[in-house]
C-alpha cells in the first residue's frame, strides 16, 4: 500500500509540477491540458513577430488580422504543445480558449466599423466638394461670357459690325478663359457671328449650356449648343435631327482612332454633335497660316466638300458641316462652316 501510495503521489506531483525551466512560463496564465493532462503555467501560442505583422495587417488587410487572432489559440501546454487546454479564470474555473476571444474580435470590429465611418465621410466631404468646384466653374464660365457684351460694343465701334467678332483676339481669349473653366477641352465652345449679331455658348459643368448673345436678352440655359445661329433665341430643338447627328457622329468615333491623319500637315482630332451640325476639329502643322483667313480657307475647302458624298448626304438633309483649325505652332484658329446651299 506504501509504495502504490508513492508511486500515486510522484505522479501527481510530475503532472502538476512546471516542465520547462524557464521562470517566465510562472507568469503565465494557469492551464489545464485536455491532452496530457498537465496542469500549470501555460506557454503562449503566438510568437511576438506573428502578432506584430497581424496588427500590421489591419491597415492594409483587415481580414488577415481577423482571421490570425480568431484562427489562432492563445495558449498551449508546455509539455505537448497542444492548444487543447482550459484556462483557469478568477473563479478557479478551467474554461476552454476561443480563438482569438472576444475581446479581439471586439476590437477588430470596432476598427472596421471606424473605416467604414471615414469612407462614407470621405466621400459625403469630396461631393460636397465637387459640387462647389461645379458650381464656381459654372460662374466663372457666366461671368466671362458677360463680359463678351461690353468687348462686342467695343469691337463694334472699331469696326463698324459684329462680323469677324469671334475671332478678334480679345475674343479669343476669353473663349479660352470660358473653355478651361468649362472642361479640359480647349474647343467647347461655340461662337457665331453677323454683321448685326453675334451668339456663344459654352457647355456648364451642371448641365446643358449657357448661351449670351449681342441683342438686349439676358443670357440663358439651352439644352444643345449654337450650331450657326447668332441669337440664344432661336435655338428650338429639333429632336429628329440631334438624334441623326448624334448617330452619325457615334458611327464616325466608333471606327476613327484620333487623331487621325489626312495628310502630313493636317489631322482630324475630334468630332463633335451640335444641334443641327457636325462638328470637326483640325491639328495644322508645318503650315505657314500667316495669309489664311476663314473665307479663303472656305474657299479652298469646298471643292473636295461637295464631292464628298457623306458629306454631300448630311447637307443635303439639313446638317450643317463646321470644321475648325488649331494651328499648333502659333495657336491660331480657324473655322469654317458648310450648309446645302453651298453646294449647288
Amino acid at each position: 500500500m506504501e509504495n502504490n501510495t508513492n508511486i500515486s503521489q510522484v505522479s501527481q506531483t510530475d503532472i502538476q509540477a512546471p516542465i520547462i525551466d524557464n521562470p517566465n512560463l510562472t507568469k503565465n496564465k494557469e492551464i489545464k491540458c485536455g491532452n496530457c493532462n498537465y496542469i500549470g503555467p501555460g506557454e503562449k501560442n503566438r510568437s511576438l513577430i506573428a502578432v506584430i505583422l497581424a496588427w500590421i495587417c489591419i491597415i492594409i488587410a483587415p481580414i488577415i488580422t481577423l482571421i490570425y487572432f480568431t484562427a489562432t489559440h492563445t495558449w498551449k501546454c508546455p509539455k505537448c504543445q497542444s492548444t487543447f487546454v482550459g484556462v483557469k479564470n478568477k473563479k478557479g474555473i478551467y474554461t476552454g480558449q476561443l480563438g482569438g476571444g472576444l475581446r479581439i474580435f471586439l476590437i477588430i470590429l470596432f476598427v472596421l466599423i471606424g473605416i467604414a465611418i471615414l469612407g462614407i465621410f470621405s466621400s459625403v466631404v469630396l461631393a460636397s466638394l465637387n459640387s462647389a468646384r461645379t458650381r464656381s466653374s459654372d460662374a466663372t464660365v457666366k461671368s466671362a461670357m458677360s463680359n463678351l457684351r461690353v468687348q462686342s460694343l467695343l469691337y463694334e465701334d472699331k469696326v463698324g459690325t459684329f462680323k469677324g467678332f469671334c475671332q478678334d483676339s480679345a475674343t479669343l481669349e476669353t473663349l479660352k478663359t470660358i473653355s478651361k473653366a468649362g472642361a479640359s477641352n480647349e474647343f467647347n465652345y461655340a461662337c457665331n457671328d453677323s454683321e448685326k449679331n453675334w451668339a456663344i455658348s459654352s457647355p456648364l459643368r451642371s448641365g446643358d449650356y449657357w448661351c449670351v448673345d449681342g441683342s438686349e436678352n439676358m443670357p440663358k440655359n439651352i439644352t444643345t449648343a449654337l450650331s450657326t445661329q447668332t441669337s440664344c433665341s432661336n435655338t428650338g430643338n429639333n429632336s429628329l435631327k440631334e438624334n441623326l447627328i448624334k448617330q452619325l457622329v457615334d458611327e464616325i468615333k466608333s471606327s476613327t482612332s484620333f487623331p487621325s491623319k489626312v495628310d502630313e500637315n493636317t489631322a482630324v482630332t475630334d468630332i463633335k454633335a451640335e444641334s443641327s451640325a457636325v462638328h470637326y476639329y483640325f491639328s495644322l502643322s508645318g503650315v505657314d497660316t500667316s495669309k489664311i483667313t476663314n473665307s479663303n480657307l472656305k474657299s479652298f475647302l469646298l471643292n473636295g466638300v461637295c464631292k464628298n458624298e457623306g458629306v454631300k448626304m448630311m447637307l443635303n438633309n439639313d446638317i450643317n458641316i463646321n470644321q475648325t483649325y488649331l494651328d499648333t505652332e502659333t495657336s491660331k484658329t480657324f473655322s469654317v462652316s458648310f450648309s446645302k446651299g453651298d453646294c449647288k
